[in-house]
């Protein structure tokens, strides 16, 4: 797949995701929801496990890797999925993808300057662009009201941001495929769910069709497809490609949450528009007159 369809889809994806999330929380509590979305999780990467013939010695892996599999799945992307759950049942949708816009490019810039990496004015122009292009999504004016639920998202997203590096780290050392590590850190978050789950005083409801589709979508496509296809996922390792793919899931985010929500934003949202819609244009003007190469130029 040529990686300007991967950066339109992977926009689609993010942004959907969000609005999915969000409106499942009406009718499922946020530990159930987190139950049920990798218990799908476990399930498809399970299946394709079965599917591939993978033998069962090759899900046997090293105490140091099941350790971080713990950690990882168990501890630090079950408290994100708290945290970010709780936040997102009554944060706004474009508030929520506010906030988690600006992870990657926080990530970005901390890598960058432990590497020593030198920032130039057009990229710091970029990463501002679409730091601010997110940043005006966010709900000032609730923010007295909901502050509680703006620390949650903050740390969902500070945790994320560790769980990621230490993903990275773990790649480097790892000698299991992702798909056994999927397996376990899925299994691991499901059970550290289920006494949540089931502790949670609700009714259980009947979803509509349409509600069963976006539980399969935020739980195979956003979950289990990280650990099953690689190359369904960008490279978002410079500012440029960080400034593009972020503005592009702003924009879209956007726009569906107007069509699925029926949601009219205020006028901050669409200044949120305008000032991503500028950083693309900037990015594909300094392609042009630089000769800079983004991740879409590559098959």
């Amino acid at each position: 797949m040529k990686t300007i369809y991967k950066t339109i889809l992977n926009s689609i994806v993010w942004g959907l995701s969000i609005i999915l999330i969000s409106q499942l929380l009406k009718i499922i509590p946020p530990m159930t929801l987190i139950f049920l979305r990798f218990f799908l999780a476990f399930v498809a990467i399970s299946l394709l496990i079965f599917i591939k013939k993978i033998p069962l010695k090759n899900l046997k892996i090293e105490n140091k890797e099941l350790l971080s599999c713990v950690i990882k799945g168990g501890f630090l992307y079950f408290i994100y999925s708290i945290l970010y759950h709780f936040a997102a049942t009554e944060l706004s949708i474009l508030t929520i993808s506010a906030y988690c816009a600006m992870t990657p490019i926080f990530m970005l810039i901390v890598t960058n300057f432990h590497n020593g990496k030198v920032v130039s004015f057009r990229e710091c122009v970029v990463i501002a662009g679409a730091a601010l292009g997110a940043v005006t999504m966010i709900d000032v004016i609730n923010i007295g009201q909901n502050w509680v639920l703006h620390i949650l998202i903050i740390s969902a997203i500070l945790i994320w941001c560790i769980y990621c590096l230490n993903t990275n780290k773990h790649k480097i050392k790892s000698t299991s495929s992702n798909l056994v590590v999927g397996f376990y850190e899925t299994l691991f978050v499901l059970l550290f769910s289920l006494p949540f789950a089931l502790a949670e005083t609700t009714t259980i409801v009947r979803l509509s069709y349409m509600e069963v589709f976006y539980l399969l979508f935020i739980s195979i496509i956003c979950i289990a497809n990280v650990y099953i296809n690689d190359e369904f996922y960008v490279n978002l390792s410079e500012y440029y490609d960080i400034g593009l793919y972020y503005c592009l899931a702003t924009i879209i985010t956007f726009i569906f949450n107007m069509i699925l929500t029926h949601t009219v934003p205020n006028i901050w949202g669409y200044g949120g528009i305008v000032i991503s819609s500028a950083t693309i244009a900037y990015v594909f003007y300094c392609k042009k007159k630089y000769k800079i190469k983004l991740d879409i130029d590559y098959k």
